[in-house]
């Protein structure tokens, strides 16, 4: 019978123990879910950030300059997050029920009755966010890239499902404490 060595690493003791319990090394975080983004201290601060500023781009000069410093077309990166973060929420899993309908019988992911001009109910749970939005805006963002901008307008047609997705309510973006928090630290 063959005698099996142990190997020596030099792999951190959190790491070897996540192992050897069966679970990723540390430097892999797991998969947030919009529910875990939504209360997460960073991530959720930041999404309500991008939110408010959507919904004060027109009479707010600071959330009109971040606003138009941003390139991607669902505005899900710098200034709001750094590269890591911006990964994180568009590959976050969506689970919960978006309450927005569609009238485009050409939807993929669609519940629809005999009746093709009614409304459609969008499946995105457990699409990634970034899924969950082409999903949602499907028709739409081709329309916009022909003329020439391919970001759909953040105030209009990208605020509400950020709200509904994340679970950010209009109470909290007029809370003190996120206000005096955005004014103190910015994004």
């Amino acid at each position: 019978m063959t005698e099996i060595l142990p190997i020596k690493s030099k792999m951190p003791n959190a790491n070897k123990m996540n192992l050897a319990m069966g679970q990723a090394p540390a430097s892999t975080s797991p998969k947030l879910t919009t529910s875990s983004i939504n209360t997460d201290p960073v991530l959720g601060y930041k999404i309500r950030v991008l939110v408010l500023d959507f919904l004060k781009e027109a009479k707010n000069p600071d959330a009109q300059q971040r606003i138009n410093s941003i390139t991607e077309a669902n505005y899900i990166s710098g200034p709001y997050f750094d590269q890591e973060q911006a990964k994180q929420v568009r590959e976050a899993t969506v689970n919960v029920d978006l309450p927005i309908n569609l009238t485009a019988p050409t939807q993929v992911n669609y519940e629809g009755g005999e009746n093709e001009d009614s409304d459609l109910r969008v499946r995105i749970i457990g699409l990634t966010v970034e899924k969950a939005i082409k999903t949602v805006m499907n028709g739409f963002l081709d329309k916009r890239r022909a003329s020439g901008d391919a970001r759909p307008c953040g105030p209009h047609d990208l605020d509400p499902i950020y709200a509904a997705l994340f679970g950010v309510r209009l109470s909290e973006l007029q809370s003190d404490n996120f206000l005096s928090r955005l004014r103190r630290s910015g994004v």
